[in-house]
Order: structure tokens, then sequence, then C-alpha cells
């Protein structure tokens, strides 16, 4: 029976340092972490008031160093620090108001609602055709990157200058990530992956030929890209805005931040229970006499 010649040990050497290379250059990159999206902090104190109380008792209300009583003294504070919110959020020192940034926010939205009502079709097709051309350049890209390698391969056991290159470059590499040193692993895997895989002019060439190129977008999506930064940086500014009014409210009102949120939160469930003649279970009495005294100008606050 044959048996197939042995490979010499300098090819299996070869072949076992390219991989290692190759390696090098081929580990994906991590993922850019996504933002999460902001919370709104305001909550809709009316479903508060029409909850169905099962206690056939209140029970005594507990407060600690978050959830103060709103005694008549805090009760004022906590107007003090409305009362500033308020300024904050009607704009000063030529700052836009809450109310102007909400607007443009809402136009912005409105106009690329509108535009895709209008523009939808032809920016589906784009996207249609852009998809399947950007598909097809992948697609050709990765056969020609994987060609080169493969030419790599077969170059490494019959040219010592390119053996050289490579042994220099992974030496490099590996010794860039022991000292820790990401921006010359960067740097060192772009060169090995231009010497050994990444398509030559002709190839792109080739590919262009073969896919086409990717065309412009419309001026409908650019108009879109721009009505959505928009929105995103007017709704960036009114989170900006709101915890300015929050932050300078908690200080006008010498309550820490977490007892003016609980604080003005607290004040919003019991004035929307008593507009349904709700349960006002969770309110001590001094608390109900204090806010019910200042009923009219919480209502204009809050």
């Amino acid at each position: 029976m044959r048996h197939a010649p042995t490979r010499p040990r300098r090819d299996v050497r070869l072949a076992i340092m390219l991989a290692g290379l190759l390696g090098a250059v081929l580990i994906p990159r991590p993922v850019g972490a996504q933002i999460p999206n902001v919370r709104r902090r305001a909550q809709d104190a009316a479903t508060q008031a029409v909850r169905v109380d099962t206690q056939p008792t209140c029970p005594a209300v507990a407060f600690d160093s978050v959830t103060v009583e709103l005694t008549t003294a805090r009760v004022d504070r906590l107007i003090k620090g409305l009362r500033a919110r308020r300024d904050v959020l009607n704009g000063r020192r030529g700052a836009p108001s809450w109310a102007a940034l909400e607007t443009r926010r809402d136009s912005a939205t409105n106009a690329a609602a509108d535009l895709v009502t209008r523009k939808g079709a032809e920016m589906d097709a784009y996207r249609e055709r852009g998809d399947s051309i950007a598909r097809c350049r992948d697609e050709a890209f990765g056969e020609k990157r994987r060609a080169r390698q493969q030419q790599s391969f077969q170059r490494a056991a019959s040219d010592p200058d390119f053996m050289r290159q490579t042994a220099e470059l992974s030496q490099r590499i590996m010794e860039a990530q022991q000292r820790g040193d990401t921006a010359a692993v960067t740097r060192l895997t772009k060169e090995a992956n231009n010497l050994m895989m990444e398509p030559t002019r002709e190839d792109t060439l080739a590919v262009d030929r073969h896919c086409g190129r990717v065309p412009a977008p419309p001026a409908s999506m650019r108009q879109l890209e721009s009505l959505r930064a928009l929105e995103d940086s007017l709704n960036a500014q009114l989170r900006s805005h709101e915890g300015e009014a929050d932050s300078v409210a908690s200080s006008a009102s010498g309550l820490s931040p977490r007892q003016w949120f609980v604080g003005q939160e607290r004040a919003q469930i019991l004035l929307a229970r008593l507009a349904a003649e709700g349960s006002l279970c969770g309110f001590s009495q001094t608390e109900v006499a204090a806010l019910k005294a200042r009923r009219a100008e919480l209502d204009e606050l809050l």
C-alpha cells in the first residue's frame, strides 16, 4: 500500500506560524455596547388615584430618611423648590424653555413621519437595492480574501522574504499583546491583514464590475437622517433641562435629591386621589391637612 509523503518539518512550522498570524488578524472585534433608553421620570399620578384599596383600615405610614413626612414646613419648602424648578423650565439667562424645546422636538418628529409617508416607497427601494449590492460585495470580497489567504500559505513555502516578514509581524503582534499595547496591536494587525489577505486594487475593481457600487442615498434619506438627528439632539436637551431643573429645585427646597423626588411624587399622588375622591391611605393626617391647605398652589406647579 502506498503512503502519502511526509510533509517536511519546515512546512509544518510555516503553517503553524501563518495560522497564528492569521488568527491575530481574524480575531473579531468586540461590538460596542448599546447604549439603553432613558426612562421618563414622571409617573401617571391619575393611575394611582383609581387603585382599589383592599385594606379594611389604613396602616400607619412608615417614614424614613428618604420618605419624610410632608408637614406644613416641608410643604412650604416643596413649593419653594417647585417654583424654582418652574423658573428653570421656563428658561432663564437666555436659555430656551422646556415648552420651546418640546415644540421643536415635536415638529421634527412630525416632519419625519410626514416624509416617510410621502417618500417611504422611494427610501424602501433604495434600501433594497443597496442591501442587494452590499451582499454581493461582501460575498465577492470574502472570496478574494480567502484566495489571498491561500496564496499567502503557498507563497511562504517558496518566498524567504515573505516568510521573514510574516515571522517578524507575528512576533511583534505577540509582544504588543503581552505589553497590553492595544494601539500597536491594532496597527500591526492591519499591517498583517494588508500583507496576507486584504484585497488588492485589482480585486476591488473586479468586485465593482461584478456587483456595482452602492448608490448615493436619495435626498429624502438624507433629509430623514437630518430630522432624526435633530429629534435626538432635542430629546437630549430636554433631558438635560429636566435634570438641571430638578437639581435647582432640590437645592432651593433644602431637601436631598431623593427626598425631593419622593416628596413631589407623593404630593402628586395625593392631589390625584383627592380629585378622584379616592382613598387617602399612605398619608398621615398631618400630610393630608398640609397638602390640602396648599392644594391650589400645588395644582398649579405640579
